[in-house]
């Protein structure tokens, strides 16, 4: 059966279980083969068939973009037309390093032609480069190369609190807001998950949650809604209290829903706060082994909305990079950057990435940073890694964006670095 291994760590539960799976709806999940294997985590119901499309090989090639959507329209005609992107985490039986990759989930609430799924799952093997691919029979899942014995059973259902005096409204936006739902769901809290991703609004909640949240004041008028990464003006009446996004210094929010909770973060909710304030630098001051920050990132990436196709677009631009001096630049259709700052993170020194939207991305010094935000001021206005725990954390190094023209951008820079 499928189990949740947000508590402990999944990086513990991943080298018993010998894999798991990062979805931006639900975190970290496992599936466990045995009854002694449920204190790894929660159980839950699944009843999906699905299959699992990778765009990268196992050679770290890009898979052919072609191919991704050939494999895509195959996996439709079988009726999953239902796509999700996902991260992949597994232990290498050699060496036990933690390794990580993406994948597209094709899949569908409903039976499909299980033979069929299983051919297909061989197609992609050999058609993708895979050492082995996955799929979901009711949920159950399966590989090409073996099967996991699993122990079927009823899905173990949070204990809810009857009469609650807060509710929760949360986005998944990054890998922190699905670690702040499943801390919250954890403990027995009243969460709501929006669809909205970055920059989520009171006002824009779902009608079903802007209706089900009346319903509880109907009951208790005062009752208490928090909005985590949720701002803006909210309805007439609403006793709303908002933790806004990380702002750079002092505590994240994260932390304040542990305070609130009074509970400790685990080893791994205390990285993804690490992840949260300073990225990979601050991962590696913690002394993260190398897999597992690949991990955080991934999944990271995941829940912003970075697709399996993102990634592979990173591959592929890198490998078609242009180097002037200590200037690396690379083209990618849409502005997506963590694929390419993650991946190929240490191999250079300054970075442009150039999307054809005419967003321009660069990352590198901090006084070249400054002065392309003084340089290029055009709406929408320039970011940039200014805050005082990043440059504590990553010193010298920091990063500016913007819409402007993208020769003119590179122009600057080539002549700012002499």
């Amino acid at each position: 059966m499928k189990i949740e291994t947000y508590n402990p760590n999944p990086f513990t539960t991943v080298k018993e279980c010998g894999g798991s799976t990062f979805e931006p709806t639900v975190g970290w999940w496992a599936q466990v083969g045995e009854e002694g294997q449920l204190h790894l985590g929660v159980p839950f119901a699944s009843k999906r068939d699905a299959i699992y499309i990778p765009t990268i090989q196992k050679s770290g090639e890009a898979v052919d973009e072609g191919m991704v959507t050939y494999l895509k329209s195959r996996a439709s005609e079988l009726g999953l037309t239902t796509l999700t992107q996902a991260a992949g985490m597994w232990v290498l039986s050699a060496t036990q390093e933690v390794q990580t990759e993406t994948v597209w989930i094709a899949y569908a609430d409903h039976a499909v032609n299980r033979e069929a799924l299983s051919e297909l799952a061989k197609t992609i093997k050999n058609a993708a480069n895979q050492d082995a691919v996955a799929w979901e029979e009711n949920g159950e899942l399966k590989f090409t190369d073996f099967i996991l014995d699993t122990v079927r059973g009823d899905a173990a259902e949070i204990k809810k609190i009857g009469n609650p005096t807060r509710l929760w409204v949360v986005p998944v936006s990054d890998l922190e807001t699905v670690e702040i739902i499943n801390l919250l769901q954890g403990v027995g809290e009243h969460v709501f998950v929006t669809g909205q991703k970055w920059g989520a609004q009171f006002a824009k909640l779902e009608t079903k949650i802007a209706e089900a949240i009346e319903k509880y004041r109907s009951v208790n008028s005062e009752i208490q809604i928090i909005g985590v990464k949720v701002n803006g003006q909210a309805p007439e009446g609403w006793n709303t209290e908002k933790i806004s996004m990380y702002n750079g210094s002092g505590t994240c929010p994260m932390e304040v829903v542990a305070e609130k909770l009074e509970v400790s973060l685990n080893e791994y909710q205390k990285l993804v706060v690490a992840n949260l304030k300073g990225w990979i630098p601050a991962l590696e001051m913690l002394n993260t082994p190398k897999g597992v920050i690949e991990a955080i990132r991934q999944s990271d990436r995941c829940a912003q909305g970075i697709t399996p196709d993102h990634e592979a677009g990173a591959v592929r631009g890198w490998a078609h990079r242009r180097v002037v001096g200590d200037l690396y630049i690379v083209n990618v259709k849409e502005s997506k950057c963590a694929p390419f700052t993650d991946r190929f993170y240490g191999q250079y020194t300054n970075l442009l990435i150039v999307g054809e939207d005419k967003e321009v991305n660069f990352f590198g010094g901090a006084e070249l940073c400054s002065a392309l935000k003084e340089k290029f001021p055009a709406a929408p206005a320039p970011w940039g890694g200014t805050s005082e725990s990043w440059k504590k954390i990553n010193g010298k190094f920091s990063f500016w964006g913007g819409h402007s023209d993208p020769k003119e951008v590179e122009e600057f820079i080539l002549e700012f670095l002499g």
